[in-house]
């Protein structure tokens, strides 16, 4: 509760600064580093594969269309 509560003063992702303050306890400089790579992999793993399906298929019908539905699926996520 005391690392959520210096997490907050902080600014930025209080989620992602609590996993690198608490990997951080736990096994040290090692553990926070990993803590807050392993973090953001998941993000950055899926932008690379979205980018990568854009650039290569980016010509085609299908992947604009896709493109398109998703991100009326994301404003709608937001606008809920």
């Amino acid at each position: 509760l005391h690392a959520l509560n210096y997490c907050m003063l902080l600014p930025g992702p209080e989620a992602q600064q609590l996993a690198t303050y608490i990997g951080w306890l736990l096994h040290g400089l090692r553990g926070g580093l990993a803590a807050g790579l392993l973090f953001i992999l998941p993000g950055i793993v899926a932008i690379l594969a979205l980018s990568v399906v854009y650039v290569t298929f980016g010509d085609t019908l299908v992947v604009p269309a896709l493109f398109f539905g998703l991100k009326a699926a994301v404003l709608a996520v937001v606008f809920e």
